[in-house]
This record gives structure tokens, sequence and C-alpha cells, in this order.
């Protein structure tokens, strides 16, 4: 596991803040050719689902997909481009998950269990954004 931070400047270009990212863990080498190796064997089950319950490989495949499926990157076409106003609750982190250990508010569930990342969008704006495993430069292939 590496802790990193990362300085983003604010849309507006107005301030810089620095985002740590502390549950972020990267793979070296020889975890990349493990996880092609393993992939290769075809033992990954038959549906993506499947796929979910392979752990830190499931992630690694999910963050680079291109590497194992031949993928193609759709342009946006410019003036149709939308970004959703970012109006953040903070009492949607402490939404309690129902687990069967018992009850956890949203933010420690994503930040304990293996989510790479989370959106939460009402009313066509942003009211919950965190990524605690992923840097602002990973593409994921739920994206």
């Amino acid at each position: 596991m590496v802790q990193c931070t990362v300085k983003e400047k604010a849309k507006n270009g107005a301030s810089i803040t620095e985002k740590q990212f502390t549950n972020y863990s990267d793979f070296s080498l020889q975890d990349s050719r493990e996880i092609h190796r393993k992939f290769m064997e075809g033992n990954w089950g038959e549906t993506l689902a499947d796929w979910a319950h392979q752990g830190n490989d499931s992630r690694y495949i999910f963050l680079n997909y291109g590497e194992f499926f031949s993928t193609s990157v759709i342009k946006c076409i410019p003036n149709k481009k939308k970004e959703l106003p970012v109006r953040l609750n903070s009492k949607i982190e402490d939404f309690l998950i129902e687990l069967d250990s018992g009850k956890i508010p949203l933010k420690n569930y994503i930040t304990e269990a293996p989510v790479d990342g989370l959106i939460v969008v009402h009313k066509g704006k942003v009211v919950f954004e965190d990524y605690p495993r992923m840097l602002p430069s990973d593409k994921h292939l739920y994206m």
C-alpha cells in the first residue's frame, strides 16, 4: 500500500488542493505479469460479475482493461459535453450501510471494502464523490 499526495487545481483556477490517497496500492511489474499469466489461463469465470470475486487481480484488470481486450476511446463532441454541478452533501458519508457484521458509515465502507470509487448523483448534481483506490489519471472499466 502506498500513500501519495496529488495536488489538484480547482476548476476556477483559484486554489490548489492536496488529496491524500492512503488506500491506493499500485501494482509492481511482477504483479502485472502474474495477473496476465492467470488471465491467459482462463480461470476467471464466464461473466464480468465473476471477475469481481478475483480481489486485487480484478482491480488491476478494471484499471488496465485495454491490456486484456481491444478498446476504443470515444471522444466527446466539445459543445455537447456537459459538466454536472457539484453540490457535495457531507451527510451522505454518514449514511449507514448494513452488513452481516453490523452497520457502518458509507465513508468507512468505501475506505475499508474493495471499492475503487463511488459517485452519487442526485437530481443532476454530484452530491458525493470519493475514489479511495484511484488516482485522478486512472481510467476504470466502469467509467
